[in-house]
């Protein structure tokens, strides 16, 4: 698989789960958005164009909670469950999701803005793919910095392009996007 770097940051919007509920929007289709818990921990949610916030699963699931063990049984963590699952109806349930999606890594380069847009090549992206764009585990805290500022938005797609737009400050430095395309 061939690797292209990107230069640009992403910014999801993030809030309480209590604002959330509040307010609760429909979120776009492919929306990803930034739940602060209660409890401290930080979860997601995609919309679908339809759902309201309420309505809509975390991205995590019920999985958060789970181990597989060599075994091939599924022990949740929560003291409260004592639910199992084996791994063939995980396997079953998922149904080869996880199978359909290719991942590219791209570098949005610092001196490749121009008036706060910048068009990258996406190996193997096709103009009618679905997809989501996000950051790497590894980036910096610069990058991550820079990234929020930004307010990045992907604004145009076609065969083997995606085009973001730098909605706050433009990036002055390197930063690296990985796009996930879902057959």
């Amino acid at each position: 698989m061939a690797s292209t770097e990107i230069n640009g940051r992403i910014r999801h919007k993030r809030d309480t789960d209590l604002n959330w509920s509040i307010h609760n929007p429909i979120l776009l289709d492919g929306e990803i958005i930034i739940v602060d818990m209660n409890d401290g921990s930080v979860r997601t949610k995609t919309g679908d164009g339809t759902n309201h916030y309420s309505q809509l699963s975390f991205n995590d699931g019920d999985l958060r909670t789970s181990v597989i063990s060599l075994s091939g049984r599924v022990d949740t963590l929560d003291d409260e469950m004592d639910d199992r699952y084996t791994k063939s109806e995980i396997d079953s349930a998922l149904n080869g999701k996880s199978d359909v999606s290719e991942t590219v890594t791209v570098t949005l380069k610092a001196d490749g803005w121009s008036d706060g847009i910048q068009t990258v090549a996406v190996p193997g992206l096709s103009q009618s793919q679905n997809g989501f764009a996000s950051t790497p585990q590894n980036i910096t805290s610069e990058q991550y910095e820079a990234i929020t500022s930004a307010q990045l938005i992907i604004t145009g797609q076609s065969d083997g392009a995606l085009t973001f737009c730098a909605k706050g400050d433009t990036p002055v430095i390197d930063l690296p996007v990985v796009i996930i395309m879902i057959d």
